[in-house]
């Protein structure tokens, strides 16, 4: 039945201290709202057992709580009636004391009886810290009467009601509010049927909208406490919640036929269908990944429409990165004087107003210093933009359509920080032997003097720079102060090793190992037995102690090859390169195989080769590492496989169930990252197909790799590393330096001992681990509806270890592997010598013109040859920008350490 409070009931209440500073309840007669009368003469003292909930104001004299009309209660007399005091936390950054919170709420008891309210507050609400300066929200507190005995299993909030409409629309997002959290406090004893008669905490972090019905908020203890765990009338509710988030039921028709709309909260799965654009035009149709031809990881169902007779989605939008999450900055709308719509994603997984704002902020700034250099790529052959072209030259302020030599490059970036740079002279940051090192170019790179203008050779002189270096780069980590060493041996062994894409070097640590790594290889023992230290392959690849050979393979780009080169403007290139450990400790480069077309044979590279060729074959192996990175390193293994995890945790897992509240920190803010991906940089034409080796093959390429390489078991990086050698029978890391592996084993032991204690205190034994159906559906939907195509490779969910670790591999893909390849990015592709995105011309073979030029040359006409292989200054620059927005951190990161905590308490 549904009991409702009387509307002839208007209760209010103060909280009061008495001579021995206890807290005490005086409870008012209330007033008749009809007939003037009393409606209830009964008042009663007695202690406060039961303290506000955290941040709450025990001065509660103003909020009220009126009751909806309903029919009424046959004789109020006869029931007790319990004050209760309700906390809301909510992210309304703005203070104002003309703003005030009205909600409609309806309270269920644990019976299934369900009582209504408004809530309205009507005192200045109090700041709450969300974790740094930065960050504001506020807690507003209200008061209602509920009967004794009853006891609130959930609360459903509507937003309707004008109060809080209004308050929305006076705040910088409109028409959505983000609750934290509330806190119901009864402010008398109840009788309880659980022994629980304290304070009842829901939890919620996620919006409401005027878009929406009434949003159900379920206790937090629904799960944790035994006796409510099997309450039918919490069951019956998370289930239809969970329903209904799946689209099912009721909500069947809006999820499969309708388009989404701002209010939806629905997770379906579906394929990559969208990346193409118009399929009407031939060079916008890419394949769909998911299925037999293209295996791939499934995405969120977005429901757009499809292109008319075709099974092809319409792309999420074709707003440019800087308009993307202008909707959910509605004044910075207003300042453009333009709408433009993001694609759809459920609000809350999507980015708050306070990401939104870095997000676009960070796009500013990342993108400025390309503007000229991108205005002059636009003026480039237009004959009445040409005297811009030059003046933009003339005054140094772009590099042209290609650069000249490697001081051009250096143009790019803040001139003081250059000048910072390069104060060092020649001393690199670390101590490279002479002996079987390239070194600088044979001695030709040019020295560079702190006091010496770098173009000109004359002294500097005042700089006159002034707002011109909000237009230019800042110098990256990885030449900041050892600009000596990027072009060396040793240099490009350690990026392996502790660059932004440390997870692909494998150990050779057996003949059966180095066979199957160099199957089809046309790299030979001959080739390079003069550079091992008196080593053979076969002595090195049976050393039992610690392994001292090493293969990088990106043999499997050979596969979209083209038949020929040149075909559209760029050359990609399959490659294997053979990394040794010197005696000294360096890793470096012993042999780069590489081939660029399926008709042409594979040319091996050793530092035997004349000095020219060689660094042209390092630097065209690492733009080939650029491209295997961002496809998959990045994208596939973090964000694309990641984001069918976050799906089924929604869809199946209740938000009180403790792994739902392990789990989900980790997939913050994943879900609009990668539909902005999809949107901008994925896509057809998008980033990566306009300034990558790979082009319109890309994603097609990353599906390839995805289907010969993934497996769930070896994402942990413990696995991870043994199946690549690094780890020992006894389980210790094999190789010293190697600061991905140390830093990441440190951060993998640390998940597995956290992650034990949580599981083992919520599961007693490996028999709730089967038991626990919606624990075994979360699974189950992640592993056969969000990665369908992968049929082995899975950890079963058997028991409490195998739980251990599929939340563990989860957490460190999403965290600390991200992290790796990730927020490094800027750091070493900022430096576009050394990892160029783009490769213009095959790598040099013997007896072409290209290998007789470059043998013959020295100082800058070197460097402005091997420019000729890498990326121009336009997409240059255009990929510097992108990648130092996606490393750049927001004012909201959330950390592995952080004291701030959404949905776990830290409780030892």
């Amino acid at each position: 039945m549904m009991i409702t409070v009387s509307s002839t009931l208007w209760r209010c209440f103060t909280v009061s201290r008495v001579s021995n500073q206890r807290s005490v309840v005086r409870v008012h007669p209330g007033t008749s709202r009809t007939g003037g009368g009393t409606s209830d003469t009964r008042s009663s003292n007695f202690p406060l057992g039961f303290g506000p909930a955290p941040g709450c104001s025990e001065k509660l004299g103003t909020c009220h709580a009126i009751a909806m009309p309903g029919p009424p209660v046959a004789n109020l007399d006869d029931v007790r009636m319990i004050t209760w005091n309700a906390a809301l936390r909510t992210h309304v950054p703005a203070l104002d004391d003309n703003i005030n919170i009205g909600l409609d709420i309806r309270v269920v008891s644990l019976e299934g009886e369900s009582i209504q309210a408004i809530l309205q507050s009507t005192q200045k609400p109090e700041k709450y810290d969300r974790g740094n300066e930065y960050l504001q929200g506020r807690i507003d507190q209200f008061a209602f009467d509920l009967p004794d005995g009853f006891e609130p299993a959930a609360v459903f909030i509507n937003d309707r009601n004008d109060q809080g409409s209004a308050m929305f629309r006076k705040g910088g997002d409109f028409e959505y509010l983000f609750i934290r959290d509330m806190v119901l406090t009864p402010l008398a004893p109840i009788n309880s049927s659980n022994g629980n008669s304290g304070r009842v905490t829901f939890t919620a972090n996620s919006y409401i909208s005027v878009y929406q019905d009434e949003r159900l908020f379920v206790r937090d203890d629904a799960w944790s406490n035994p006796v409510l765990r099997q309450n039918k009338e919490i069951n019956k509710l998370q289930e239809q919640e969970l329903q209904a988030i799946r689209g099912e039921g009721d909500n069947a028709t809006k999820a499969h036929l309708q388009p989404r709309t701002d209010g939806d909260r629905i997770y379906r799965f579906a394929k990559y269908d969208d990346l193409g654009g118009n399929p009407n035009d031939e060079k916008n149709i890419r394949p769909i990944l998911g299925g037999t031809e293209f295996p791939y990881p499934r995405r969120l169902d977005t429901n757009r429409g499809y292109w008319p007779n075709t099974s092809y989605e319409k792309p999420p939008t074709e707003a440019s990165v800087f308009e993307l999450w202008l909707s959910r900055l509605p004044l910075l709308n207003r300042l453009v004087n333009r709408t433009v719509k993001a694609p759809w994603v459920p609000n809350d997984d999507n980015f708050d107003e306070d990401k939104a704002r870095g997000f676009v902020g960070n796009a500013v700034l990342g993108v400025l210093p390309s503007v000229l250099t991108q205005l002059d790529a636009l003026f480039d052959g237009n004959p009445l933009l040409q005297p811009i072209e030059r003046l933009l030259q003339l005054f140094k302020l772009a590099p042209g359509n290609a650069f000249d030599d490697l001081a051009e490059v250096l143009s790019l970036y803040d001139k003081k920080q250059v000048v910072k740079t390069m104060a060092q002279g020649d001393a690199p940051s670390i101590a490279i032997p002479s002996a079987g090192s390239s070194r600088d170019f044979g001695g030709n790179l040019p020295r560079f003097n702190a006091k010496v203008d770098i173009k000109t050779g004359k002294k500097r002189g005042k700089d006159t720079s002034g707002g011109l270096d909000l237009l230019k780069y800042d110098v990256p980590r990885s030449i900041d102060r050892r600009l000596q060493t990027w072009d060396t041996d040793e240099e490009f062994g350690r990026l392996f090793l502790a660059g932004h894409n440390p997870v692909v070097i494998q150990a050779v640590n057996s003949n059966e190992r180095l066979l199957k790594l160099l199957r089809g290889s046309s790299i030979r023992d001959s080739d390079i037995k003069d550079l091992l230290e008196g080593k053979s392959f076969a002595e090195l690849a049976v050393a039992s102690d610690a392994p001292r050979l090493f293969i990088v393979d990106y043999w499997d780009f050979y596969e979209c090859l083209p038949e020929s080169n040149g075909a559209w403007g760029r050359v990609p290139h399959a490659g294997r390169a053979v990394l040794f450990k010197r005696d000294d400790g360096y890793l470096v480069p012993v042999a780069i195989e590489l081939v660029s077309s399926k008709n042409q044979p594979a040319t091996v590279y050793t530092p035997k080769s004349p000095w020219q060729v060689w660094q042209v074959a390092k630097a065209v192996f690492m733009s080939t590492d650029s491209g295997y990175h961002q496809l998959y390193s990045h994208f596939v293994r973090t964000h694309a496989c990641a984001e069918p995890y976050l799906i089924s945790l929604r869809r199946q897992l209740s938000p009180t169930h403790p792994i739902f509240r392990l789990m989900i920190p980790h997939f913050r803010y994943t879900l609009p990252i990668n539909a902005a991906a999809r949107g901008l940089l994925v896509n057809a034409d998008g980033v990566i197909e306009q300034n990558f080796s790979s082009g319109h093959f890309s994603m097609a390429l990353s599906s390839k790799v995805y289907e010969k390489r993934w497996e769930f078991k070896n994402e942990g990086v413990y696995a991870d590393l043994k199946q690549r050698g690094f780890i020992s029978d006894n389980g210790e890391l094999l190789l010293e330096d190697y600061p991905y592996a140390q830093d990441g084993l440190d951060i993998w032991n640390a998940f597995q001992k956290y992650f034990t204690a949580y599981v083992n205190y919520y599961y007693a034994d490996d028999g709730e681990i089967l038991e626990d159906k919606q624990l075994q559906n979360w699974w189950k939907d992640a592993r056969e509806e969000g990665h369908p195509d992968i049929k082995k490779g899975w950890i079963e969910l058997h028991n409490r270890a195998n739980l251990v670790d599929i939340c563990a591999t989860m957490a460190w893909v999403s965290s600390a592997h991200h992290a790796a390849v990730n927020f490094g990015q800027y750091d070493y592709s900022g430096w576009p010598v050394t990892h160029a995105s783009l490769c213009r011309k095959p790598a040099p073979a013997p007896g072409t013109d290209d290998w007789k030029e470059l043998t013959s040359a020295t100082g800058t006409k070197f460097e402005q040859l091997l420019l000729t292989w890498l990326s121009p200054p336009a997409i240059a620059t255009k990929v510097m920008s992108t990648v130092k927005l996606l490393s750049s951190h927001s004012k909201d990161e959330q950390y592995l350490t952080s004291d701030t905590q959404e949905w776990l308490p830290l409780v030892s």
